[in-house]
């Protein structure tokens, strides 16, 4: 991989792009195109605080929630002070010049925050190995970042036959893992085939989780976060926008290796059975 630094990076991306481009997708650029050595095990994160900063220096502007531009455009964000709502501006303009374009700095509550720090939506059952007396649970940020066991996380979770929810649970005393085990072996074994997650523990840079804290949290934040949850597990139809919060911390799974082995010598192994027959 090249060495550039996270601002490079975000500037060879965004500035070679015709259109403006989510912060996902432009980590996912970088990925793809081995602009930087080192990426960690959050850098959708790292994106968004850089282009964050970029945006102060008016080198990129936003122009919808996540969503960046190089240059400072013609359309301006802005947030209604009545429904909170994120609104995009086009200022006037002046034979085609626009007038009193300003590049928006991001208020406090943009940045991501909360009590969930990280989440897992709709991950199969079948991609993890239950068998072993630990099993992990592999999640990444983005497809082909780097893995991170979700194993001791603690939370909530919604386990789900298709798309029907059909249960929903806590993992305090226990980990997420073990409450996800016991239930393919208790009442509820045959009757999910997905689940989601919520988690507490923060994901370090390093790929480790770290502990959470209790400090700060408010009542505002509860009922944020409460919201953003039931969003994400139900999506409901006439909600317009994703959980506040939670859009930075979101992780796909990753495939379980050992799960991968374990698959491929059953398969040779049948292949096998069948040849001798």
């Amino acid at each position: 991989m090249s060495m550039h630094s996270w601002k490079e990076a975000v500037r060879m991306v965004l500035s070679g792009s015709t259109q403006p481009m989510h912060y996902s997708e432009i980590t996912q650029e970088i990925l793809d195109r081995g602009l930087r050595e080192n990426l960690g095990a959050t850098p959708a994160n790292t994106v968004y605080t850089t282009l964050l900063m970029m945006m102060k220096s008016g080198e990129v502007q936003r122009v919808e929630t996540g969503t960046f531009a190089f240059g400072t455009g013609s359309e301006v964000e802005n947030r209604d002070s009545v429904t909170g709502e994120t609104v995009v501006s086009r200022p006037a303009s002046e034979n085609g010049v626009s007038v009193g374009a300003v590049v928006t700095t991001p208020d406090d509550d943009e940045v991501p925050e909360g009590i969930i720090n990280a989440f897992g939506m709709f991950w199969r059952r079948d991609e993890v190995d239950w068998q072993p007396a630990k099993p992990q649970l592999w999640g990444m940020q983005l497809s082909g970042g780097q893995k991170i066991d979700f194993s001791s996380q603690i939370g909530i979770y919604i386990l789900y036959q298709g798309e029907k929810i059909i249960y929903v649970g806590k993992a305090a005393e226990k980990s997420l893992m073990d409450r996800l085990r016991a239930h393919t072996r208790d009442r509820l074994t045959s009757r999910w085939d997905r689940f989601s997650w919520f988690g507490l523990r923060p994901v370090r840079e390093d790929g480790t989780l770290g502990d959470f804290t209790s400090n700060d949290i408010s009542a505002g934040l509860i009922v944020m976060t409460m919201e953003a949850i039931l969003i994400e597990g139900l999506e409901p139809p006439q909600n317009r926008r994703r959980g506040d919060k939670l859009e930075n911390n979101e992780f796909i799974q990753a495939e379980d290796s050992g799960l991968k082995e374990k698959k491929n010598r059953e398969h040779l192994m049948g292949l096998v059975a069948r040849l001798g027959d």
